[in-house]
């Protein structure tokens, strides 16, 4: 199945308003890359895997949604720059805005969320270990 991703280039100041917006348009989900919430988690939680090219993202958010493919997308992306430029007039200062719209192939989310998770040693004789992982045990001296 095909999804339209309509991603959203703004500031760290309009991304609640902005995600309200999709929303609004009948988004089935959206996903937010703020690269300030990977930078305050880096320095502030304990990881058991990152990946250390998020945190070379600049400073702006992306926020994707995604649609069923219909025949008013186009009015929908107008609708929604028309959106977002009004927040201008709320005092929000919404960056330089990007509005891309792309096809994508619907992601097998069943199976996607499993890169984020390796092995993990407790202690000196317990590792947890998801499923689908390999993990040899290593002996020490």
């Amino acid at each position: 199945m095909k999804w339209l991703e309509i991603q959203v280039t703004t500031s760290q100041e309009a991304e609640e308003a902005v995600t309200g917006i999709l929303y609004d348009l009948g988004a089935g989900g959206v996903v937010i890359k703020n690269p300030n919430d990977v930078k305050e988690l880096a320095q502030t939680s304990e990881w058991d895997y990152f990946d250390p090219s998020l945190l070379e993202e600049g400073e702006e958010v992306k926020i994707s949604a995604y649609f069923l493919i219909t025949t008013d997308i186009t009015d929908k992306v107008n609708f929604l720059k028309e959106r977002i430029w009004e927040l201008k007039s709320f005092g929000i200062n919404v960056g330089n805005v990007k509005v891309e719209v792309s096809e994508v192939d619907e992601e097998d989310w069943a199976d996607s969320w499993k890169k984020y998770y390796k092995p993990l040693k407790v202690g000196k004789r317990i590792v947890v270990r998801p499923l689908w992982e390999e993990y040899s045990l290593k002996r020490e001296k």
